[in-house]
C-alpha cells in the first residue's frame, strides 16, 4: 500500500468553498454528492478552502447525476453516541465500526498519533454519509476533504460494495480495444511492470494499475477504473467487460496455465479486499468470486517483462 500512498499524496487541488455548493464523484457507477455548502457552513475553519486529490478530478460526474450516497458534514466537533462497536482497529490511520452491515463508522487518525481528525457516519438505508471534523481534525494544516483522502475513501467503498454486487481487486485492468484484461497480483508481482508494458500501444486503455474495482452489471461483468492508482500514477474513470484474468509469476518465460475454478478462487480471495469484519459481507464476497472465476476464462500468467509478453497474450485462444 506504501506505494499507492505516495503517488497519490503527491497531487492535491483547493475545492474553492465559495463557489462550488455540491461535488459529484462516480466510481465504478456509483456517485458520491459531496455537500460543499454544508462543509463551508459547518466545517469551518477551512479559509483556504478543502483539498481534493487531483486524481478525483477525472471522476467528477456531472450534476443532473442521480447520486448513490450523500455526504453531508456535521457542526459538531465530537461525534454522536451510539451503539456502535469495534470491528477493525488498524495500527495507523483508521478504526472501524459497525451495527450492522449498513450501519457503520469510520474514524481517521492521525498517523502513529492516533489522534482523531474526523468521523464518518454511514448510513446505507437512508444513503447518507455524516462527516465530523474534530477540534484537532479543523486545525490539521492540509484541510483535507473527506472522504476523498487516503485510506478513508478505499475503506468506504470496501463497505459499499457488497451493497452494489461489486468487490475491489488488487490488478492492473487493461481495455484492450474493448477487450478487458485484468492483471491481478500481490504487491511485486508485476502490475506496474505490465501497465507500462501496456501503456504505449495503440488501442489501450489502462483503467488503474493498482485497484480494479469488479461490478456486475445487466449481467455481465465489468472492470473499472478506480482512482487509486500505483507508481506508474495512471488511472481511467472507464469500464470495460471482462473478457480474460490472469494471475501474475515473474518468469524467464512466456507461459499461460489455465486455473480451475477452486484454484482460480482461492488466488482472487487473497488478492482481493473483503470485509473480514461483516458475516454477510464476506458471504457475498465469497459468492462472488466463485461466480467471477466460473465466468471467466482465469490463468496464472507468467511473462518476460517486455513487449513478447503482450503479443504472447493477445495470442491466446
Amino acid at each position: 500500500m506504501s506505494k499507492t500512498v505516495g503517488a497519490r499524496r503527491k497531487n492535491r487541488r483547493v475545492v474553492n468553498s465559495n463557489e462550488c455548493l455540491m461535488l459529484h464523484i462516480t466510481i465504478a457507477g456509483i456517485t458520491l454528492r459531496v455537500d460543499i455548502e454544508s462543509a463551508r457552513q459547518n466545517a469551518e475553519p477551512f479559509p483556504g478552502g478543502l483539498r481534493l486529490i487531483a486524481d478525483y478530478e477525472r471522476f467528477l460526474a456531472a450534476d443532473s447525476d442521480l447520486p448513490a450516497i450523500n455526504f453531508v458534514f456535521s457542526d459538531l466537533t465530537v461525534p454522536p453516541g451510539s451503539d456502535y462497536k469495534y470491528r477493525f482497529l488498524s495500527a495507523g490511520l483508521w478504526n472501524l465500526y459497525y451495527n450492522d452491515r449498513n450501519e457503520f463508522r469510520i474514524e481517521f487518525k492521525k498517523g502513529a498519533d492516533g489522534v482523531p481528525l474526523a468521523f464518518i457516519d454511514a448510513d446505507l438505508n437512508k444513503r447518507t454519509c455524516t462527516t465530523i471534523y474534530t477540534e484537532d481534525g479543523r486545525k490539521d494544516t492540509e484541510k483535507r476533504l473527506l472522504p476523498f483522502v487516503y485510506p478513508v475513501d478505499e475503506v468506504l467503498f470496501i463497505n459499499l460494495l457488497p451493497s452494489f454486487n461489486g468487490i475491489i481487486v488488487h490488478a492492473c485492468g487493461i481495455d484492450d480495444s474493448g477487450k478487458g484484461l485484468i492483471f491481478t497480483g500481490v504487491s511485486g508481482a508485476g502490475k506496474s511492470t505490465t501497465a507500462r508494458l501496456w501503456s504505449d500501444e495503440p488501442g489501450i486503455k489502462i483503467l488503474s494499475d493498482d485497484r480494479i474495482i469488479i461490478r456486475e452489471a445487466d449481467n455481465k461483468l465489468y472492470a473499472y477504473g478506480t482512482p487509486w492508482h500505483g507508481e506508474v500514477n495512471v488511472c481511467d474513470p472507464g469500464r470495460v467487460e471482462i473478457e480474460r484474468i490472469f494471475f501474475l509469476e515473474h518468469s524467464d518465460k512466456n507461459y499461460a496455465k489455465p486455473l480451475s475454478a477452486v484454484d482460480a478462487a482461492t488466488r482472487m480471495f487473497v488478492r482481493c479486499f473483503p470485509t473480514f469484519w461483516d458475516k454477510e459481507g464476506m458471504e457475498f464476497t465469497l459468492s462472488f468470486i466463485d461466480k467471477i472465476v466460473k465466468s471467466i476464462p482465469c490463468y496464472e500468467l507468467g511473462f518476460v517483462p517486455d513487449k513478447s509478453a503482450l503479443s504472447f497474450v493477445r495470442g491466446l485462444e
